[in-house]
């Protein structure tokens, strides 16, 4: 499980830039804290499509560092497969929701799964909080392709 969580954060971080960023326009916010009601998270939100990592961060502090033009998307197939890619490199495997609050997905290569809370889901954009973690809080956005 840890394999499969160090190989998502890698193909994200992979998308980072090394150079800081000094325009803060273009570094992802974080976002306030979703109200979960039927609005906002269900299960028949739009979670099949392709997603466009947007950033990441750790603590709330959004990675100065991270590069969107380096593209890292997630498409969640409707028959239940995902692909993950970005920087050249790519993943493949099965998800599926449980409930309104977690997403899942399970590498192809490992049969791991990984536990995502989902923080925000709606016809934009998606937040993902890594369970799993333990030594920090761990948030990938994505907007909706």
């Amino acid at each position: 499980m840890e394999r499969f969580a160090l190989i998502l954060l890698s193909a994200m971080v992979a998308a980072c830039n090394t150079a800081p960023q000094a325009d803060s326009a273009t570094e992802p916010q974080a976002p306030s804290p979703a109200v979960r009601s039927s609005q906002t998270v269900t299960p028949v939100q739009p979670l099949t499509r392709t997603w466009v990592a947007t950033g990441i961060t750790f603590n709330g502090n959004a990675d100065p560092n991270f590069d969107a033009s380096r593209r890292v998307e997630l498409k969640l197939e409707p028959g239940g497969a995902f692909t993950m890619s970005g920087s050249g490199n790519s993943m493949t495997g099965q998800w599926k929701q449980e409930g309104t609050t977690e997403l899942q997905l399970v590498d192809d290569g490992t049969a791991a799964p990984q536990r995502f809370g989902i923080e925000v889901l709606d016809s934009a954009q998606l937040v993902l909080k890594l369970l799993d973690e333990m030594s920090a809080e761990v948030m990938l956005h994505y907007r909706a392709e």
